[in-house]
């Protein structure tokens, strides 16, 4: 483990001894510093929370000044550290004292949830770098089938960002029902691992535990009873042998040690061995305990006393003899092992369980120093649902799921919604299922929130719901709707609920309603209305006053004005909502707007100011660990070196893109990076490794009903197929793709995939199906506004037209494509063809047009294009030479047809 990570997985399940491993481990390894995060934390914790506290010497019961000052002399000592010089250990301060549970700082709570959970798990990697370069670290996170699953993605996240530092993970854990153990979400398979399953003890090893537990020279029948009741389990032994002990059942003598003579009926399992042994504690001691499972861990003991009804010392237990079962540690109640605890909660009389969970209720409610955090009202809620306060229960469990989701703890939040919600009336249920719907959108659970909100409309009673929050309703299930495809449904729904608003006068929402209306109207196609639209959401936004609102109408106003090919527009959109974002200091809207920059300098061709602005936005992204954001810098850096023709660097740009998407879960994202590989390796003619990519796409695009993923799978694959000659089946592809694009209404994608398929059918020698797939095309690239596409599909129509011998129809596409591309940047190429067969229509010879920079196939074209003028011979051995030159081009329809006509 030196000089990088590990991991080790220890999987069991309960007593067989994964505790007692890994402190042999820390036995036998001193030169190691051992941290431990434990899955059974305190009430109201977290598993890294309750790590913090205690790292930095917290105490609950203190007061909030004395618990900053605490922090503080420790933090004083980190940041002297030489580690903490390169890792911004300031900015990382605000999160881990929120963490820890010291009231948050207005950085912590202006940051939204994603941002504050990001910011919080690159917190946690840069605290265990310091601790690691100080010290070879082990890191021990006990009973990780008690994390949430929140808690798993942070410390996947927390193994998988390793810096060079020696850290070592132990993972301990019981496996379910079934025998799966639980996961650990993306780690990476650079990261070695070992897993180890521990089994119970051989029945030839019983006497040498016997004997070293103190049983000198164990007896058969002895051995012989222990391993009826008890297996080879290590924990369930112990118990055994100390109830054969206390009840005076074990016999020592010089031969050996036994079972007493006569022994008795003897219990004939663990359970009832637990119960013999519990019987013999007090009445009170038996409460005592039976308390302290209800409330859980980490309560003091004289507030256990309380709940069990003693006010004095003279009524206090025994500890030796309640030692088997619960341990004092600073005054803090710790059971002996998590199958006891359940022992002791089984075997309280069911009558008697509502009283005691109403005064765990009280006693956690009551203490003082303890900071609201969700999971302390998750956890009043349960107590005080299981003693019949169920309406104060429902005010907890609204209070920790809406603290979830404030703590982007999403999987936490919806299970605490989703049982609120069917507690509840209308319109009080309509609200949190609109709370429950944010928190699925949040996770991306689109399908989730959209089925959610449909039952919702069915279900309401409009004559006992306001208006207004059913047209909350509306909006956003047809914001769901859209994002689906599923646009004419969608554009119902959002102008019934604009409706609403305005007779509401409801400036807020019917600016997000008119923002909605653009999106879709742009999706369906229909661009007038969808500008018109969202410039009225950006007109209704400012004059709310509220930054947040009016910039995000800006980002979607600059997004549909990209949509028409109005960069220009697209840019003072996005140049004023970066203004007002960083005037308001909402961060996410600054790097979002950055993004949209550097789109705008990309389709300009302007790759040196693009570059200029990812660096701000990386920048941006780094400082606020928003690994979405970086990922789309890294993305949009990818398409800048495609652009160069720097394949290689496109690919470790979209390379990092599949890593930071594994960090952060994002499944979508991940779609987009495998496209964008399989798209570079296509570029290198690497068709091994596109079919990889392409395959990957289509198969996880589908698995989470991803269409945007799969008409994209789809369309890589047919450029693969194209590639290794198998036209046919890149055909079906294609089909394949246009019908997702459909679904979509996505214009421009349709465009490519009916050009694309006029090249093979060309290719084929289909000339009637080629030209009409290529109107096809101009059809749907005229609708989608793209001049840019339109142009390059004038051109391909026109070389067609040309080559069938049609020279008048070929220069009527050409002129027009000519003038649609002839003053725009980076369309030279464009400019230079159309211009070639211009030239060659009227008779003119065109080799006035070579340059020594020209690629190969392009310098046989116009070779080509004096032959057919000329008819000189000499032009045609050229172009055929230039085209043997240029490569493989049987998949290519005008390369073809050149190859084929010279060599006639």
């Amino acid at each position: 483990m030196d000089g990088g990570t590990g991991l080790v997985r220890i999987w069991a399940p309960p007593g067989l001894g994964k505790t007692r491993l890994v402190l042999e481990m820390e036995r036998s390894m001193p030169s190691r510093r051992f941290l431990y995060l434990r899955g059974d934390r305190p009430p109201g914790g977290t598993v890294f929370g309750a790590f913090l506290a205690q790292w930095f010497g917290l105490d609950p019961r203190r007061e909030v000044r004395w618990n900053r000052e605490a922090f503080e002399r420790v933090w004083q000592g980190l940041s002297l550290d030489p580690a903490a010089r390169h890792l911004d250990l300031e900015g990382r301060k605000p999160f881990l004292s929120h963490l820890a549970g010291l009231p948050a700082d207005e950085v912590v709570t202006r940051a939204d949830p994603e941002e504050r959970w990001e910011r919080t798990a690159a917190s946690l990697t840069c605290l265990m770098d310091i601790l690691a370069s100080r010290q070879s670290l082990v890191v021990v996170l006990e009973d990780l089938h008690r994390f949430t699953r929140d808690e798993i993605g942070m410390t996947s996240r927390i193994i998988g960002a390793g810096t060079g530092a020696s850290r070592l993970f132990v993972v301990t854990g019981r496996p379910d029902d079934e025998g799966i153990p639980p996961g650990l979400t993306s780690i990476s398979p650079m990261v070695p691992a070992l897993e180890i399953r521990l089994e119970g003890l051989p029945r030839h090893s019983l006497t040498e535990f016997l004997e070293e537990g103190g049983a000198e020279r164990p007896s058969r029948d002895l051995e012989e009873y222990l391993w009826n009741v008890a297996g080879g389990v290590p924990l369930f032994l112990g118990l055994a042998v100390d109830y054969l002990r206390e009840s005076g059942r074990l016999a020592v003598s010089p031969d050996g040690t036994g079972l007493a003579s006569p022994a008795g009926r003897l219990p004939s399992s663990i359970e009832e061995i637990f119960r013999s042994r519990f019987d013999l504690l007090t009445p009170f001691e038996r409460k005592l305990a039976a308390a302290g499972a209800v409330v859980g861990p980490g309560v003091p003991l004289s507030e256990l006393m309380a709940m069990a009804d003693c006010d004095g010392p003279e009524d206090g237990p025994d500890r030796g003899r309640l030692s088997w079962i619960m341990t004092l540690e600073d005054d803090v109640t710790v059971f002996t092992h998590e199958m006891v605890r359940e022992w002791v909660l089984g075997s309280v009389p069911i009558e008697q369980l509502p009283d005691l969970h109403l005064r765990a209720a009280e006693v956690l409610a009551g203490r003082k120093g303890i900071p609201a955090s969700p999971s302390l009202s998750e956890r009043l809620a349960g107590h005080l649902m299981m003693g019949g306060d169920t309406e104060r229960a429902l005010e907890y469990l609204e209070s920790a799921a809406r603290g979830y989701a404030g703590d982007f703890r999403n999987d936490l939040s919806a299970r605490l919604y989703r049982k609120l919600v069917p507690l509840l009336e209308d319109p009080g249920r309509i609200r949190r299922e609109l709370d429950l719907y944010d928190v699925y959108k949040q996770a991306g659970l689109l399908r989730e929130a959209a089925d959610l909100l449909s039952s919702t409309l069915k279900r309401a009673d409009p004559s006992a719901v306001p208006p207004g929050l059913l047209a909350e309703v509306e909006l956003r299930l047809g914001e769901s709707l859209g994002s689906a495809g599923r646009l004419e449904r969608a554009e119902e729904l959002v102008r019934d609920s604009l409706r609403i608003f305005t007779g509401l006068d409801d400036l807020e929402n019917m600016s997000r309603a008119h923002r909605q209306l653009g999106m879709i109207l742009m999706a369906s196609g229909r661009t007038e209305e969808a500008l018109e639209s969202t410039g009225s959401s950006v007109e209704l936004a400012r004059r709310t006053g509220d930054a947040r609102l009016v910039c995000a109408a800006l980002y979607w106003a600059a997004i549909n004005w990209r949509e028409v090919g109005d960069h220009r527009r697209m840019e003072s959109c996005t140049l004023e909502q970066v203004e007002l974002a960083a005037a308001s200091g909402l961060t996410r809207s600054i790097i979002a707007g950055y993004d949209n920059l550097m789109r705008v300098h990309i389709y300009r061709g302007e790759y040196g100011e693009a570059e200029e602005v990812h660096e701000k936005l990386r920048e941006a992204a780094e400082r606020t660990a928003n690994w979405a954001a970086l990922n789309t810098a890294a993305s949009k850096m990818g398409i800048i070196h495609l652009r160069r023709g720097e394949t290689g660097e496109a690919a470790d740009c979209f390379r990092r893109c599949l890593s930071l998407s594994d960090r952060t879960g994002n499944l979508r994202a991940r779609c987009a990076a495998l496209g964008n590989l399989a798209h570079a390796a296509v570029l290198t003619k690497d068709t091994s490794a596109a079919m990889v990519f392409a395959t990957e796409l289509i198969d996880l695009a589908g698995r989470i009903g991803y269409v945007p993923g799969l008409m994209s799978g789809y369309a890589r694959m047919a450029y693969v197929l194209r590639m290794m000659g198998d036209l046919h089946s890149a055909l079906e592809c294609l089909q394949t793709q246009i019908e997702y694009a459909e679904v979509l209404k996505d214009s421009r994608n349709i465009s490519d995939a009916w050009a694309m398929t006029a090249e093979i059918q060309y290719v084929l020698g289909d000339l009637d199906g080629s030209l009409a797939s290529i109107e096809r095309a101009l059809e749907h690239s005229t609708a989608a506004g793209d001049m840019l596409l339109r142009g390059s599909q004038l051109v391909q129509k026109g070389r067609y037209l040309f080559m069938a011998g049609d020279p008048e129809g070929a220069a009527v596409h050409l002129m027009e494509a000519l003038k649609n591309n002839r003053d725009r940047k980076g369309r030279e190429h464009v400019v230079l063809r159309c211009r070639m067969y211009l030239e060659a229509i009227a008779g003119n010879d065109v080799t006035g047009m070579l340059r020594e920079d020209m690629e190969p196939e392009v310098e046989a074209e116009v070779h080509f294009l004096r032959w057919k003028v000329t008819g000189d011979p000499a032009s045609a051995e050229r172009a055929r030479a230039l085209l043997d030159l240029a490569g493989p081009f049987e998949s290519h329809p005008i390369l073809r047809a050149l190859a084929d006509t010279v060599s006639s």
